[in-house]
């Protein structure tokens, strides 16, 4: 029941929306998440599941588990009915814990869930959810996902790039295509990365990309390798709406590699990794930038369709 029911819950914030910015209430769009929370309560107690899944952007998704997911409007509203049928008498209240404001379009919200049934059994979850402004103004449900108690310093940490979480895909030069999985390691501690570089001149190349936080210099670290043998390791830098990576390392070959990276947030659905001050061996090379667009989900998702 927990991993249907709580994984379902997550949603928009609650009627006691937390105020971790100064002067939060100011803020127009603060207004906005109160009212889509309030949406959110009164659609569930009233079983109204498309009215729930309004609430989600179209290619909204919903982490029940590692790599098991509910994705798009459709799917989600056939889980809350399915919810609905099994639990009629079910009640839902959300409370949220804090809401970061990642960039004016992008907010990390955290909270807790109660769920009671009609025996007035009361159970609580923790949640976590990504919020991102639409082109119409409104505030949609990018991805959702329960939280352990047990989750790590370095989690809450790695809350800052949760918008990674996801799968991207870019266009490189002229016919090479790049795509790139980012997804929560089990424990909660890292984040792990998996890509794919082809194209028709080249044989494919692939990556892992384990990031995390280090506590002894308060910064989140990255570390990289590659099929061909290479490896990297980068120190990250928050700056205003994008973050700064100081990268070193070595490729394939055994040429040190060096080089400045820059992860802007375009939108709620695409990024710009730039790569400056790159430098092979003794070589300089040219600056570079590909833009990595979200995919859209699968209808569901099963650990046999990674």
């Amino acid at each position: 029941m927990k991993c249907l029911i709580f994984g379902s819950l997550v949603a928009l914030g609650s009627l006691a929306i937390a105020d971790e910015q100064a002067g939060a209430q100011d803020n127009p769009e603060w207004v906005k998440l109160k009212s889509a929370a309030e949406r959110y309560v009164k659609a569930f107690n009233e079983k109204d599941a498309k009215g729930v899944a309004a609430l989600f952007a179209e290619n909204g998704e919903i982490l029940l588990q590692e790599d098991v997911k509910i994705a798009g409007r459709d799917g989600i509203e056939q889980h809350y009915a399915r919810v609905f049928d099994s639990h009629p008498e079910a009640k839902v209240g959300l409370e949220a814990t804090s809401v970061r404001f990642v960039t004016p379009r992008l907010v990390v919200e955290e909270g807790a869930v109660h769920f009671t049934t009609g025996a007035d059994e009361v159970s609580t979850h923790l949640y976590i959810a990504i919020l991102a402004l639409q082109e119409d103004g409104e505030w949609k449900i990018v991805q959702s996902r329960n939280k352990e108690v047990t989750e790590s310093e370095s989690f809450d940490r790695l809350g800052d790039i949760e918008g990674l979480v996801g799968d991207w895909v870019a266009s490189v030069g002229g016919n090479g295509k790049f795509s790139m999985k980012f997804r929560w390691e089990p424990s909660g501690a890292w984040m792990i990365g998996k890509g794919r570089y082809a194209s028709p001149d080249t044989e494919p190349v692939t990556m892992t990309v384990r990031i995390g936080w280090n506590p002894a210099v308060e910064k989140i670290v990255s570390w990289s390798f590659d099929s061909e043998g290479g490896f990297s390791k980068a120190v990250w830098t928050e700056g205003e709406g994008k973050w700064l990576l100081k990268a070193q390392g070595v490729n394939g070959q055994g040429e040190s590699t060096s080089s400045t990276q820059t992860i802007e947030v375009l939108g709620s659905e695409s990024v710009l990794w730039s790569f400056s001050s790159r430098v092979i061996g003794d070589a300089m090379e040219d600056d570079r930038a590909i833009k990595l667009v979200k995919s859209p989900p699968k209808p569901f998702l099963t650990p046999n369709d990674q």
